[in-house]
């Protein structure tokens, strides 16, 4: 199968640069981004039709990634057979010369290519292991496998089912001809090498030069959160990438009056919205700042605006909306469920107003951020953004806490822990607060003063902040929501890469910070320590996927190696259980998912449903009265239990 993949991986790219090439971008940064945007399109299309037909396997993927492959050569050779931009590599002297005149780029290059190469022997080493992997992302792929289609499976957790695909699709190309996730994680490792090329080309067009746009783009990528969601198999990054290129490829279409880019834009727009649901938050500011500058000049470019539009819809269409569709069609919702994207939690027993400030204030303070700064300093940090936070709190009228403004059982306390870099719970360390928010916050008033595009991304940041903070509940795993609004603010970095010698000086200072803290998120992320007791190197694949898992989680691992390969499974799982985990290693198991689950699960019921091997989330979902022996046997982990029926003959 692996002989397979390489050949489909091929067809792929073949589709992808002969398209890239007919569409003529004018920069090498736009044919980069071009070639990005077209090898997701052809797996989102492909999935999308394949599901349709109930034929999503290896060789029917092979055979329409050949067929998408052959029309795009056509295409190619119908245009004359354009070449992509030219590729002019610097002499040694010139690279000489360069390293002497700006060692702190070439530090910052070398740095972040070394960091973003460890992570991927990371991404090759380490097992997915984070719980909305194991619960939701990787699940939901598992399942389109089983059942050759992404439509809908009856489920506790809806996120599995009604939740945008696109980025999960990435890890399902892999999946589905390796029967295994060893490459999954490369969807989102991927995704923020093609988010800095776009901050690079959006730099670019702002009038900043190439070093400087360089070190805007090296910068995004040492980020606390960036550096984290590159060894997941989330999908923040994914949609991340997808919007600055939606941008990226805008303003170039609109500013060298390129049709083609702003044919690529579009589809970047539908491969966003089909990616995550908070790109619809991304989209009133963006559009707020675009429509301003589009009608402050002279001449207005209406006509270009409109194409794009038109190129969204279609993009829309095609790339993004078969998960509304199939929702409306199987929940009587595009979004499967008003709750999906509100996850409102108890926002009823609070004003809109006061959700707002509240959210403002939380995730602004959650903004100064110290992930990856070391010990010692990073608790005195930690102590002295608690004594702040409570005084601008109290200053402010800011309710500390209340249950009505948290989602489920979290709760917003200025008692924080240790800092530590986490997938779940950092945000973007230091220079996110120090750098990115003064820059986009100088922005919002300068770009309408100037009129200048660097509005759009400022706004971008400000709207997404204000609706975030009234459609959802407070929860302290959002850092990785502001993914994308941080790439577009990214580009106004730049600024800090000025001439002269104190601007050295201080820019220098930024780049040591910037190494340091990518080099200490990288080697203490909890979920994949390479530092400390817990360190991966002398753990099996096997054991690196329960590095943060507790006694609960390690009782259910055991269960789940209890049942042998290619077994078939029935699972009473509650929300948010790590459902992957029944599928095995190789994904082998058949799993039946039992929804909505039996009041109690007794001989009558096992009499009806005769699966040998049945899984059951036991305490406060669905109880397992006593079973007679030995026709049945019981394991107990709490809170699962794990039947096994002895009469081999029952099993279906």
């Amino acid at each position: 199968m692996a002989v397979l993949f390489i050949l489909d991986a091929i067809l792929v790219l073949v589709f992808a640069y002969s398209l890239a090439a007919v569409f003529r971008p004018p920069s090498r940064p736009a044919f980069l981004v071009s070639l990005f945007v077209l090898v997701w399109a052809d797996l989102v299309l492909t999935a999308e039709i394949l599901s349709l037909l109930v034929l999503i396997k290896p060789l029917p993927v092979l055979a329409a990634h050949a067929v998408l492959a052959a029309i795009a050569l056509a295409v190619h050779r119908a245009a004359g057979n354009p070449r992509p931009p030219e590729w002019r590599f610097p002499s040694r002297e010139e690279i000489v010369s360069s390293i002497k005149s700006v060692p702190d780029l070439w530090f910052l290059s070398a740095a972040v290519g070394l960091t973003y190469a460890l992570l991927s022997v990371v991404n090759l080493l380490v097992p997915p292991n984070n719980m909305d992997s194991l619960a939701y992302h990787l699940t939901r792929v598992a399942f389109w496998i089983q059942h050759q289609s992404l439509a809908p499976w009856p489920t506790p957790y809806l996120s599995q089912a009604a939740f945008p695909p696109n980025a999960e699709i990435g890890s399902l190309w892999s999946m589905l001809f390796l029967h295994r996730d060893l490459l999954a994680g490369f969807t989102q490792w991927f995704s923020a090498l093609a988010t800095s090329v776009s901050v690079f080309g959006l730099a670019h067009g702002f009038g900043y030069s190439r070093r400087q746009a360089g070190f805007a783009a090296l910068l995004f990528m040492t980020l606390p959160m960036i550096v984290l969601q590159s060894t997941t198999t989330q999908n923040d990054l994914t949609a991340a990438a997808m919007v600055t290129a939606m941008v990226f490829l805008l303003r170039l279409g609109l500013r060298t009056r390129h049709a083609g880019m702003l044919i690529l834009s579009g589809a970047a727009m539908g491969l966003a919205l089909g990616t995550k649901f908070t790109v619809v938050m991304v989209l009133p500011g963006f559009a707020l700042g675009l429509a301003y500058i589009v009608l402050s000049r002279k001449p207005r470019p209406i006509r270009m605006v409109l194409t794009w539009a038109g190129a969204c819809a279609a993009g829309f269409v095609l790339l993004g909306a078969f998960i509304y569709v199939q929702n409306w069609r199987y929940y009587g919702s595009p979004i499967g469920n008003q709750e999906i994207l509100s996850n409102q939690g108890n926002r009823h027993k609070v004003g809109l107003g006061t959700l707002i400030r509240s959210n403002v204030a939380r995730d602004i303070y959650s903004l100064m951020d110290l992930s990856g700064v070391p010990m010692p300093l990073a608790n005195a940090g930690v102590q002295a953004r608690a004594r702040l936070g409570a005084a601008a709190f109290k200053a402010l009228g800011v309710p500390e806490d209340s249950p009505g403004l948290n989602k489920l059982s979290h709760s917003f306390t200025f008692k924080t822990p240790k800092p530590q870099a986490s997938e779940a719970g950092s945000f973007f360390g230091p220079l996110g607060f120090l750098l990115w928010l003064p820059l986009v916050l100088y922005w919002s008033v300068a770009g309408f003063i100037k009129r200048d595009g660097r509005l759009i991304p400022a706004l971008t940041f400000f709207g997404f902040l204000l609706i975030i903070g009234g459609t959802q509940a407070w929860l302290p795993f959002r850092g990785r929501f502001y993914c994308g609004v941080m790439a577009l603010g990214a580009p106004l970095v730049a600024a800090a890469f000025r001439p002269g010698r104190w601007p050295s000086l201080g820019r220098g200072l930024i780049v040591v910070v910037a190494c340091t803290v990518m080099a200490v998120t990288a080697v203490t992320n909890v979920q994949k320590p390479l530092l400390g007791p817990e360190a991966i190197w002398a753990k099996a694949r096997s054991e690196r996927r329960y590095v943060t898992w507790n006694k609960t989680r390690m009782a259910y691992k055991s269960l789940c190696e209890a049942i042998p390969p290619g077994a078939t499974v029935a699972d009473i799982m509650k929300y948010q259980d790590p459902e992957y985990m029944l599928f095995g290693e190789h994904l082998t198991r058949r799993v039946v998912p039992i929804f909505p689950a039996p009041v109690t699960v007794d001989l009558k019921w096992l009499e009806a449903h005769p699966y040998r091997y049945v899984m059951v989330h036991s305490m406060g979902l669905c109880p397992v009265a006593d079973l007679p022996s030995p026709q049945f046997r019981v394991l107990k982990a709490p809170p699962f239990k794990f039947i096994i029926r002895q009469d081999q003959a029952r099993r279906p």
